[in-house]
């Protein structure tokens, strides 16, 4: 009984805390908003004065002695973004043709399976755009907050009781909660993570991790408004049939989800992903899988050819 009234007590503690940084984030994302909208009007009747202004200056021809000259008055050239080049398609064309990137990659050591994807994804790189670079970054574990910056430690201690990451995974397999870590990360985190992913200088950002999705997409829009570069951000899946809603966190801010199977699409489809952005390639593997899987032929190890191989 004392067990279960501290289960209980526990519970209640980790409402209350849900709700206090529930009220506390609508009110700090109300008075932002407030801030911006103001900011905004300010700027729209700046902007109409300055309009009015000009138009008025326009419109009153200038004298030379008796000679009456019209001004013609140049447009307002706007600073926008410009976005970066596409990749180029994986073809058989010579790799020297491809200019070298700058590629950074978002992890996080909970689990192999994540460094492992990443590594994978820059060996092709490498072999892609020679002479290219490539780092990996835990945003979270770096610059973040409580509880985020405990993922590692809390995923090993995860990982020897199952039965208690099967329910914290349940428990927050939801949009609400996936909205709540959102507005948390995005009011005590972004900035952080902005001038860390900053300070890398990268062409491209790759996402290989369920928890920094969203939060590193709007940085990344930020700063390619800040240097009027694009900075495109991309999620790659590492799950086969069955994953976490936080991977679909950033559906409005990657601009693809590398997905590995059906079944995922369906469940990206589900949770409002557009059905363009999605790219069915499969699970990122090392190199050395695919050697030994051309050399099995194309039967795999069971066919005749597959068989003389493995002897």
């Amino acid at each position: 009984e004392q067990l279960h009234l501290q289960y209980l007590l526990q519970y209640f503690l980790w409402c209350r805390c849900v709700f206090l940084v529930v009220v506390a984030a609508t009110a700090m994302t109300l008075q932002e908003l407030s801030i911006e909208c103001r900011s905004r009007s300010n700027s729209n009747i700046s902007n109409s004065n300055d309009e009015a202004s000009n138009s008025v200056h326009s419109s009153i021809p200038t004298t030379d002695g008796d000679n009456v000259i019209d001004e013609p008055t140049e447009p307002i050239k706007e600073t926008k973004v410009h976005p970066s080049p596409p990749l180029p398609p994986n073809t058989d064309s010579p790799a020297s043709s491809s200019p070298p990137l700058n590629i950074l990659f978002l992890s996080s050591d909970t689990g192999g399976g994540h460094r492992a994807s990443a590594e994978s994804l820059a060996t092709e790189f490498l072999s892609q755009y020679p002479s290219s670079t490539y780092n990996l970054l835990d945003v979270l574990s770096d610059h973040g907050v409580p509880p985020w910056n405990a993922s590692v430690d809390a995923y090993k201690h995860f990982s020897s009781h199952p039965r208690q990451w099967k329910a914290f995974y349940d428990v927050t397999n939801h949009r609400s909660v996936e909205i709540i870590a959102d507005v948390h990360l995005k009011l005590m985190c972004e900035r952080a993570i902005r001038r860390r992913i900053k300070e890398f200088n990268p062409d491209v950002v790759v996402s290989v991790h369920p928890l920094m999705n969203n939060i590193p997409g709007v940085s990344c829009h930020r700063i390619s408004q800040e240097t009027g570069r694009h900075l495109p951000m991309f999620t790659v899946v590492t799950d086969l049939a069955n994953c976490h809603s936080f991977w679909f966190a950033g559906k409005n801010t990657a601009e693809r989800l590398f997905i590995p199977s059906e079944a995922i699409r369906a469940k990206a489809l589900k949770a409002g992903v557009a059905g363009e952005k999605l790219v069915k390639v499969g699970l990122p593997i090392r190199e050395d899988f695919g050697v030994q899987s051309e050399r099995l032929g194309k039967g795999g190890r069971f066919s005749e050819e597959g068989q003389r191989y493995r002897r």
